[in-house]
């Protein structure tokens, strides 16, 4: 089956690469002269106290993983099963459940680790009818916008409609994979052909425009997919700013790292209404526009550390 060409454009969301990142240069970057005589401590740690931070650290990603493997089978997959079976449209049911599901593993994980706590805008849980975008820093990221948002979908990885249970739940709950090709094709042409409608009616759509995680100092460059679709929707634009998931689930990490945790906070940037688009702006130069919006932010937060 042939994809429309504006459909298939709209796949753009997993091509990022690393040296698509741009270092954001800023003078306040440069190292503070001390006064004579005085040199910074260096905190030495001991070989106990780094085991026992390995060792909190294990005990806390094992806790995570029970609660995904434990809790989803004996808790929560029965409860997806009762409303794949008791409703014809089952995205709003199987939505609600997994925003609950994600908020018992946050609550979980700052019960686990003192030192994480989580903070976000309270308007982020009335945004209704949008395309969200947010910067992207840690794989725990899609995790928090799934539990602060009200009924959204995300694009995602194709690999993983080919999980057992994991690629159900995705399918029911109304996720798009980001790969159209082979058997997906026909799941992607009825994703991305509902999607305005399922928008009009109040659903959110996120994506992370980098396409890949990037550093908290730097921001990749925006592929234009979520541009494109918000666009063709006619749908605002909401922008989120996320701090500090990082130190939490370092990238290239796979230990949770609770001695590096800190208030990992999510903002509302801007809502971008589509009265307001310039009808001839080039599509590029409306994502430099919105990425601009971005910079200045990480411009402030540097400077103010």
């Amino acid at each position: 089956m042939e994809m429309p060409e504006t459909l298939r454009d709209s796949l753009l969301f997993s091509r990022a690469r690393q040296d698509d990142l741009h270092p954001l240069v800023i003078a306040s970057a440069r190292p503070a002269i001390r006064p004579p005589g005085r040199r910074r401590r260096r905190t030495v740690l001991s070989l106990p106290l780094l085991v026992l931070r390995y060792v909190h650290g294990l005990l806390a990603t094992l806790l995570g993983w029970l609660y995904f493997t434990l809790v989803f089978a004996l808790v929560f997959s029965p409860l997806y099963l009762a409303a794949a079976l008791r409703n014809k449209d089952s995205r709003p049911a199987f939505q609600r459940l997994s925003r609950l599901f994600y908020k018992g593993f946050f609550g979980l994980l700052q019960l686990a680790i003192p030192r994480f706590r989580l903070r976000s805008d309270p308007a982020i849980g009335e945004i209704r009818a949008s395309v969200v975008i947010c910067n992207h820093l840690s794989y725990l990221d899609p995790l928090l916008l799934l539990c602060l948002l009200e009924r959204p979908v995300t694009i995602v990885k194709g690999r993983f409609f080919r999980v057992p249970v994991l690629s159900w739940v995705m399918a029911h709950s109304g996720y798009i994979p980001a790969d159209g090709r082979g058997k997906l094709a026909r799941l992607v042409f009825s994703r991305l052909s509902g999607l305005g409608g399922y928008l009009a009616s109040g659903g959110n759509l996120f994506v992370f425009p980098e396409g890949t995680r990037s550093r908290p100092d730097r921001l990749g460059s925006f592929l234009p997919g979520a541009f494109k679709l918000a666009r063709r929707c006619r749908a605002p634009l909401e922008l989120l700013y996320l701090r500090d998931s990082q130190h939490l689930f370092p990238p290239r990490g796979f230990v949770l790292q609770p001695w590096t945790a800190r208030t990992v906070t999510v903002e509302r940037l801007a809502r971008l209404e589509p009265e307001r688009w310039d009808p001839d702006l080039p599509l590029d130069a409306w994502i430099e526009q919105v990425r601009g919006i971005y910079l200045e932010r990480i411009s402030r937060e540097t400077e103010g550390s």
